[in-house]
This record gives C-alpha cells, structure tokens and sequence, in this order.
C-alpha cells in the first residue's frame, strides 16, 4: 500500500506566456532527477526546447545546479486543480521527481526512471518495501 504525503508550501507567482511551461515548487528535501541528486530549495521546471515537451529542465533558482530529465506523456482522468510535481520515496530515503503536473490539464509528464532509482527499485521489492509517494504542490511561472 503507497502511503501519499502532501506538502503544501508557498510559492512565488509572477507573469508571462510561458505559464505552462514553467513550474517553481519549493522541495523540502534533496531528491534525485535522473543520476543527479540536487538538495532541498526552491526549483524551477521548465521545457527548455519549445518543440520537445518531454524533455526539462530541473533548475535551483537559487543556486547552480540543474538536470535535464526525459520524460513521456501520461494522462489522469480528471485534471489536477493545481500544480504539482510527484516524487516517489524509496526505503532507503531517496527521493526521485516522477511527474509533472500542471493545474487544469489532464495531460502530464512522466518521468523515466535512471539507473540509479531502478537498483532502488529492484533492492527494495526484493525485500518486500513498497515505495511512498510525495506530492510538492507548485505553481506556475509567468
């Protein structure tokens, strides 16, 4: 059974075209996309390439770090009322981002998983631990 944690956090909220696009979120904890681990602050998600959309960019605004992750596109059945982005926690305390999910669109992304989160997997249903998943509420970037 997947326990589901909701972060609710404070988030900034600026204007432009770009508003489904980009994501910010204020993640609590470090967390891995794909190989690279990048620690707890606030992120920015954006589509770096305006023709790919499963392609971003995970982003500190604060800080210089990033990571490019690859993603696919995933539909729920109904649209969530507000942004979010999903990370799925493993046993052994590492996080990994996902999915992406903008407010009133039914259409999201998926991440794929790396190497480094399948050993996690696979370690961890081995012995018989079921995966949590954290949900970091977020907003758009305009």
């Amino acid at each position: 059974m997947k326990k589901t944690l909701v972060v609710v956090l404070a988030l900034l909220f600026v204007g432009s075209a770009y508003a489904q696009d980009r994501l910010t979120a204020e993640v609590p904890f470090a967390f891995y996309v794909g190989n690279a681990k990048l620690p707890a602050g606030e992120y920015r998600v954006e589509r770096p390439l305006a023709n790919n959309h499963y392609l971003l960019n995970v982003r500190a605004v604060e800080e210089a770090c990033s990571a490019f992750i690859l993603g696919y596109g995933t539909t729920a059945n109904k649209a969530p009322e507000t942004a979010k982005l999903v990370f799925t926690k493993y046993a052994d305390g590492n996080y990994f981002l996902s999915e992406i999910w903008h407010s009133d669109n039914p259409a999201g992304i998926h991440t794929f998983k790396s190497s480094r989160e399948r050993e996690s997997v696979t370690s961890r249903l081995v012995a018989g631990i079921r995966p949590e998943t954290v949900v970091v509420l977020a907003k758009a970037v305009r």
